[in-house]
C-alpha cells in the first residue's frame, strides 16, 4: 500500500452548501478568513468559501496560498456546473477551462487516473439556462485556474463538478439543500481523485528531489542566474519532472545558449512540446 504523503490539497468552493459535506469529510475546522471568505483548515488540507463568480474565486485562491504557504499542494476547484451532456448528480472533472468573456483558455494536465468523464467547461458570468453547447458551465473555475497557476503548475491545478442541472432539471430547481446533497454524493470520487494526486504530487517531490538538484547543478555551473530566474527554473524542472518522468531535459538544445534568459525561455518552449493526458472524455 503507498505510503500517505504529506501533501496539503487546497480545496476552492463558491459556496457554503457545496463546502458543507467536505467539512465532515476531510475533517475541517475553522480557521479564521477575511472579508467574508471563511477558511478552514484539518492540519494539513485547507478549503476557503470564495463567494460567487470568477472574481470571488480568483481572491479567494489568492488568500488562501497566503493563508496556507502553499507552495507545494494540489489545487482544487470543486462545486456545481450545468451541462447538457451529463444526468443531474454525475461527477466530471474539467480537461478545458474557458472564459466565455475573454475567451482565455486553460488545460489542466492529468498525471493521475481520472475515475470520472472530462468535459471541457466555460465560465460564465451569470447563470446559464442554455444547454444545447458542448461541456459544463459554471461561474468560478476561470478565476480560480490563473489565481492557482500563480502558486503551481498545470499538473496540480484542477477543477472537480457535480452536475446541478441541464436539460431537464433547470438552475432555478435548485436549493441549498439540494446541493449539499449532490456534493456529499460526489465525495467518493472526490476523494479517491484527491488523494490520487496527493500521492502523485509526494511520489514526485521524493523521487524526482536529488534528480532535479542534480539539473540544478548543471545548470548552476554554465549560466549565472538571478534569484528570479532560479525561481522561475525550479518551476520549470518542476514541471518538466511531471510530464516527463523518466526523461531529462535536452540538454543538446540548452548547452550552446549563453543568455540566461534565452536558456529558460527555451526550456519553456521544449515543455510545451512534451505529450501530456488530457483525460477521458465523457461518451
Amino acid at each position: 500500500m503507498a505510503r500517505p504523503r504529506n501533501v496539503p490539497l487546497c480545496f476552492v468552493l463558491a459556496l457554503g452548501c457545496e463546502a458543507k459535506p467536505l467539512l465532515g469529510e476531510f475533517g475541517f475546522a475553522a480557521a479564521g478568513g477575511a472579508g467574508g471568505m471563511p477558511v478552514y483548515h484539518n492540519g494539513c488540507d485547507w478549503l476557503v468559501v470564495a463567494g460567487v463568480g470568477k472574481v470571488a474565486a480568483a481572491a479567494a485562491t489568492g488568500f488562501l496560498a497566503a493563508k496556507a504557504g502553499a507552495s507545494d499542494c494540489v489545487w482544487l476547484n470543486v462545486g456545481i456546473a450545468g451541462s447538457g451532456e451529463l444526468a443531474v448528480g454525475s461527477c466530471a472533472a474539467a480537461h478545458r477551462v474557458q472564459d466565455a468573456d475573454s475567451g482565455e483558455s486553460w488545460y489542466p494536465t492529468f498525471v493521475s487516473s481520472v475515475s470520472v468523464p472530462t468535459l471541457s467547461l466555460t465560465t460564465c458570468s451569470a447563470p446559464q439556462t442554455d444547454y444545447s453547447r458542448p461541456g459544463m458551465f459554471d461561474m468560478e473555475a476561470s478565476g480560480f485556474v490563473p489565481a492557482a497557476l500563480r502558486f503551481s503548475t498545470g499538473e496540480w491545478v484542477h477543477v472537480f463538478k457535480v452536475i446541478s442541472d441541464n436539460d431537464a432539471d433547470d438552475a432555478r430547481a435548485i436549493s441549498a439543500k439540494g446541493v449539499a446533497a449532490l456534493i456529499a454524493a460526489g465525495l467518493p470520487a472526490l476523494r479517491q481523485w484527491s488523494e490520487q494526486l496527493r500521492q502523485a504530487k509526494g511520489d514526485l517531490r521524493d523521487h524526482d528531489a536529488d534528480k532535479r538538484a542534480g539539473w540544478l547543478d548543471r545548470i548552476d555551473s554554465r549560466w549565472r542566474l538571478t534569484v528570479y530566474q532560479r525561481h522561475r527554473l525550479e518551476r520549470l524542472l518542476r514541471a518538466w519532472a511531471g510530464r516527463d518522468r523518466a526523461g531529462e531535459p535536452p540538454w543538446e538544445h540548452l548547452e550552446g545558449i549563453g543568455d540566461p534568459q534565452a536558456l529558460l525561455d527555451r526550456l519553456e518552449t521544449e515543455l510545451t512540446r512534451l505529450p501530456v493526458q488530457l483525460g477521458k472524455p465523457a461518451s
